[in-house]
Protein backbone atom coordinates (compact mmCIF):
# COMPACT_ATOMS: atom_id res chain seq x y z
CA UNK A 1 0.00 0.00 0.00
CA UNK A 2 2.95 1.91 0.81
CA UNK A 3 4.69 1.80 -2.32
CA UNK A 4 1.55 2.62 -4.51
CA UNK A 5 1.03 5.46 -2.99
CA UNK A 6 4.58 6.83 -3.17
CA UNK A 7 4.37 5.51 -6.73
CA UNK A 8 0.96 7.99 -7.28
CA UNK A 9 3.02 10.98 -5.60
CA UNK A 10 5.74 10.48 -7.69
CA UNK A 11 4.10 10.72 -11.07
CA UNK A 12 1.98 13.49 -9.41
CA UNK A 13 5.13 15.14 -8.98
CA UNK A 14 6.26 14.18 -12.37
CA UNK A 15 3.60 15.33 -14.27
CA UNK A 16 3.28 18.61 -12.10
CA UNK A 17 7.18 19.53 -12.89
CA UNK A 18 6.14 18.95 -17.03
CA UNK A 19 3.15 21.34 -16.54
CA UNK A 20 5.40 23.99 -14.78
CA UNK A 21 8.21 23.03 -17.97
CA UNK A 22 5.58 23.65 -20.52
CA UNK A 23 4.08 26.61 -19.21
CA UNK A 24 7.69 28.35 -18.53
CA UNK A 25 8.29 27.41 -21.95
CA UNK A 26 5.42 29.10 -23.53
CA UNK A 27 6.23 31.89 -21.66
CA UNK A 28 9.99 32.15 -22.52
CA UNK A 29 7.97 32.42 -26.31
CA UNK A 30 6.03 34.94 -25.45
CA UNK A 31 8.59 37.06 -24.52
CA UNK A 32 10.82 36.54 -27.53
CA UNK A 33 8.19 37.61 -29.31
CA UNK A 34 10.02 39.89 -31.80
CA UNK A 35 8.13 43.55 -32.33
CA UNK A 36 10.48 44.72 -34.87
CA UNK A 37 9.06 45.86 -38.53
CA UNK A 38 5.95 47.87 -39.45
CA UNK A 39 2.68 48.11 -37.28
CA UNK A 40 -1.05 49.53 -37.92
CA UNK A 41 -3.52 50.88 -35.72
CA UNK A 42 -7.20 51.56 -35.35
CA UNK A 43 -8.28 53.11 -32.35
CA UNK A 44 -11.99 53.09 -31.14
CA UNK A 45 -14.66 56.21 -31.14
CA UNK A 46 -14.26 59.19 -28.99
CA UNK A 47 -15.64 62.57 -28.57
CA UNK A 48 -18.97 61.37 -29.84
CA UNK A 49 -17.20 60.94 -33.65
CA UNK A 50 -13.28 61.36 -33.21
CA UNK A 51 -11.10 57.87 -34.69
CA UNK A 52 -7.20 57.81 -34.57
CA UNK A 53 -5.20 55.27 -37.22
CA UNK A 54 -1.54 55.12 -38.21
CA UNK A 55 1.32 53.29 -38.54
CA UNK A 56 4.45 52.55 -36.26
CA UNK A 57 7.97 51.33 -36.97
CA UNK A 58 9.42 49.03 -33.83
CA UNK A 59 13.13 48.64 -34.29
CA UNK A 60 15.39 46.94 -31.04
CA UNK A 61 17.34 49.38 -28.72
CA UNK A 62 19.81 47.03 -27.95
CA UNK A 63 17.95 45.88 -24.50
CA UNK A 64 16.28 42.56 -24.72
CA UNK A 65 12.27 43.86 -24.59
CA UNK A 66 13.08 47.63 -25.40
CA UNK A 67 12.20 48.96 -28.73
CA UNK A 68 12.95 52.38 -30.29
CA UNK A 69 9.88 53.75 -32.99
CA UNK A 70 8.14 56.06 -35.01
CA UNK A 71 4.32 56.57 -35.07
CA UNK A 72 2.81 58.47 -37.58
CA UNK A 73 -0.63 59.33 -35.90
CA UNK A 74 -3.81 60.72 -38.26
CA UNK A 75 -7.01 61.83 -36.14
CA UNK A 76 -10.39 62.35 -37.98
CA UNK A 77 -13.56 63.57 -36.53
CA UNK A 78 -16.64 63.76 -38.63
CA UNK A 79 -19.84 65.33 -38.63
CA UNK A 80 -22.80 63.59 -40.37
CA UNK A 81 -24.18 66.75 -41.44
CA UNK A 82 -21.07 68.42 -42.41
CA UNK A 83 -18.28 65.98 -43.57
CA UNK A 84 -14.65 66.04 -42.06
CA UNK A 85 -14.46 68.75 -39.81
CA UNK A 86 -11.14 68.17 -37.50
CA UNK A 87 -8.13 66.18 -38.80
CA UNK A 88 -4.22 65.56 -37.89
CA UNK A 89 -1.52 64.38 -38.63
CA UNK A 90 1.33 64.21 -36.14
CA UNK A 91 4.22 62.21 -36.25
CA UNK A 92 5.83 61.10 -33.22
CA UNK A 93 9.09 59.31 -31.82
CA UNK A 94 8.39 56.65 -28.77
CA UNK A 95 9.67 53.92 -27.24
CA UNK A 96 8.54 50.63 -26.35
CA UNK A 97 8.31 48.34 -23.72
CA UNK A 98 7.89 44.35 -23.66
CA UNK A 99 7.16 42.62 -20.66
CA UNK A 100 6.07 39.36 -21.31
CA UNK A 101 2.73 39.64 -23.47
CA UNK A 102 2.20 43.14 -22.08
CA UNK A 103 3.33 46.32 -24.76
CA UNK A 104 3.23 50.28 -23.58
CA UNK A 105 4.49 52.71 -26.19
CA UNK A 106 5.04 55.62 -24.98
CA UNK A 107 5.15 58.75 -28.25
CA UNK A 108 7.03 61.73 -27.95
CA UNK A 109 5.53 64.82 -30.37
CA UNK A 110 7.99 65.26 -32.99
CA UNK A 111 5.99 67.52 -35.51
CA UNK A 112 2.58 68.20 -36.55
CA UNK A 113 2.47 67.34 -40.25
CA UNK A 114 -1.02 69.20 -40.45
CA UNK A 115 -4.20 70.58 -38.68
CA UNK A 116 -7.44 71.52 -40.04
CA UNK A 117 -10.96 72.75 -38.74
CA UNK A 118 -13.62 72.71 -41.22
CA UNK A 119 -10.92 72.36 -43.96
CA UNK A 120 -8.92 75.48 -42.36
CA UNK A 121 -5.26 75.15 -40.84
CA UNK A 122 -5.25 75.55 -37.59
CA UNK A 123 -2.58 78.22 -36.65
CA UNK A 124 0.95 77.59 -34.80
CA UNK A 125 -0.28 78.55 -31.17
CA UNK A 126 -3.12 75.84 -31.14
CA UNK A 127 -1.22 72.74 -32.88
CA UNK A 128 0.40 73.29 -28.84
CA UNK A 129 -2.73 71.81 -27.50
CA UNK A 130 -1.80 68.10 -29.36
CA UNK A 131 -0.54 65.44 -26.64
CA UNK A 132 1.47 62.34 -27.23
CA UNK A 133 -0.18 59.25 -28.13
CA UNK A 134 0.37 56.17 -25.43
CA UNK A 135 0.00 52.55 -25.92
CA UNK A 136 -0.93 50.07 -23.17
CA UNK A 137 -1.41 46.44 -24.93
CA UNK A 138 -1.81 43.08 -24.60
CA UNK A 139 0.21 40.57 -27.58
CA UNK A 140 -1.65 37.64 -28.46
CA UNK A 141 -0.22 34.54 -28.52
CA UNK A 142 0.65 34.17 -32.60
CA UNK A 143 2.26 37.92 -32.18
CA UNK A 144 0.69 39.54 -35.07
CA UNK A 145 -2.15 41.84 -33.36
CA UNK A 146 -1.97 43.84 -29.95
CA UNK A 147 -5.13 45.07 -28.20
CA UNK A 148 -5.71 47.27 -25.17
CA UNK A 149 -6.02 50.83 -25.07
CA UNK A 150 -4.54 54.13 -26.70
CA UNK A 151 -3.88 56.46 -23.78
CA UNK A 152 -3.34 60.01 -22.85
CA UNK A 153 -3.76 62.78 -20.37
CA UNK A 154 -7.07 62.80 -21.83
CA UNK A 155 -8.89 60.12 -22.22
CA UNK A 156 -8.46 55.71 -22.66
CA UNK A 157 -9.55 54.72 -25.83
CA UNK A 158 -9.72 51.17 -27.15
CA UNK A 159 -7.01 50.38 -29.68
CA UNK A 160 -6.20 47.27 -31.90
CA UNK A 161 -2.61 47.21 -33.29
CA UNK A 162 -1.47 44.76 -36.16
CA UNK A 163 1.48 44.06 -37.91
CA UNK A 164 1.23 45.91 -41.35
CA UNK A 165 1.51 42.96 -44.28
CA UNK A 166 4.00 43.08 -46.97
CA UNK A 167 2.30 41.95 -50.25
CA UNK A 168 4.24 39.30 -52.46
CA UNK A 169 4.09 39.65 -56.15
Amino acid sequence: MKQGRSRRMLAALAASAALISVSQAASRQQTSTDLSGPWRFQSGTFDGDCKMSGGVSLRPSGKAGQYACDLIVETHCRNPDDGLYEYWRVKQTCTATQTGASVRITGKIGRVEDARWFDEPIDAENRTTYVPDNFELTLDRGGDEMNGQMVDRVRRVSARMWRESELVS
